[in-house]
């Protein structure tokens, strides 16, 4: 059993960000636990701390309404894939996250690479190919030129990703109202309710592959789309019961072929941390102790001032 090295761990409350920010650059705390992303660029250029890129199963997606009592515009796939091909992931990456976080491409987290399917990617980024698909389906632009509205509701935090995703959908001719939620409320319309056109959400889809069902399982406990499809439940539930990757993975990508087909969501950006940390600080469960502690545990941590 390995013994700390730390005599102890001291937690001190700062609940403004920036206090605590300006705290850690003055070597008051030695760490914390966000970073305003518009620093990172200058922390890096200073060359006076270690910088880690963690990848995460944990993306960002647009969540379409698929419950079976909506009745909005939502309900057409044509719809669907139209808003799909008007929504530029590289851009929302570069505005709304610095480019920190990389724009997805399938319907799974790419961190899961072993089961990723080439042929079931999200249709490639196309506005006029969109304009055209709804007009091929009946719809119409109005006197102010849209051809419909649909509201959006991000979660918490994620009203950048909304503003661009509104701005987005205009350039094809669709009007988006950006409804703003205290989280409590969001959870309500959204999680519970299905009151919402399209959402804004991340979370964890882990710790393995597994974890991604709970989002788009007709039974998963995160599935905020309302989506019910009995092939994707039958073949989740076959992948239960698989150990070996090489059969994981070719059950995953019949999955993704099914929901490529349905469009229930749409990966946005995958997370990925950008984080800074002093450099006298060794063994840090992030750094070089990833492979041997868990994600807070500090058994083999070192300062060396």
């Amino acid at each position: 059993m390995t013994t700390p090295t730390l005599d102890k761990v001291v937690y001190t409350i700062i609940p403004d960000e920036t206090t605590a920010y300006q705290a850690w650059l003055n070597d008051e705390v030695d760490e914390i636990y966000t970073y305003p992303e518009t620093e990172l660029a200058t922390l890096e250029e200073s060359g006076e701390y270690n910088f880690v890129n963690q990848l995460w199963p944990s993306p960002w997606y647009m969540a379409f309404n698929m419950d079976a009592d909506y009745e909005g515009v939502i309900s057409d796939i044509n719809v669907r894939k139209a808003i799909t091909m008007a929504i530029d992931n590289t851009q929302i990456s570069t505005l709304a996250t610095a480019g920190i976080f990389p724009a997805s491409e399938y319907y799974i987290p790419v961190v899961y690479d072993y089961a990723l399917n080439d042929d079931a990617k999200r249709p490639a980024y196309d506005p006029e190919a969109a304009i055209a698909l709804l007009e091929a389906s009946g719809y119409t632009r109005g006197d102010d030129g849209y051809f419909f509205t649909i509201n959006i509701k991000p979660v918490t935090g994620m009203d950048d990703v909304a503003t661009v995703i509104q701005a987005q959908l205009k350039e094809i001719g669709i009007n988006v109202e950006i409804v703003s939620l205290e989280y409590a409320i969001w959870t309500e319309q959204v999680f519970t309710n299905h009151d919402y056109d399209l959402a804004t959400l991340g979370g964890f889809q882990g710790p393995d592959i597994l974890g991604t069902g709970r989002r788009w399982t007709t039974t998963g406990d995160i599935n905020v789309l309302g989506y019910s499809n009995a092939t994707v439940d039958a073949l989740y539930e076959q992948a239960q019961s698989v150990s070996d990757l090489t059969e994981l993975a070719a059950i995953f990508s019949q999955i993704q072929v099914e929901l490529a087909k349905d469009m229930p969501y749409l990966l946005l950006v995958d997370y990925n941390q950008k984080t800074p940390y002093k450099k006298y600080i060794s063994g840090h469960p992030a750094i070089d102790a990833i492979d041997k502690c868990g994600f807070s545990e500090l058994t083999y941590v070192v300062l060396s001032e």
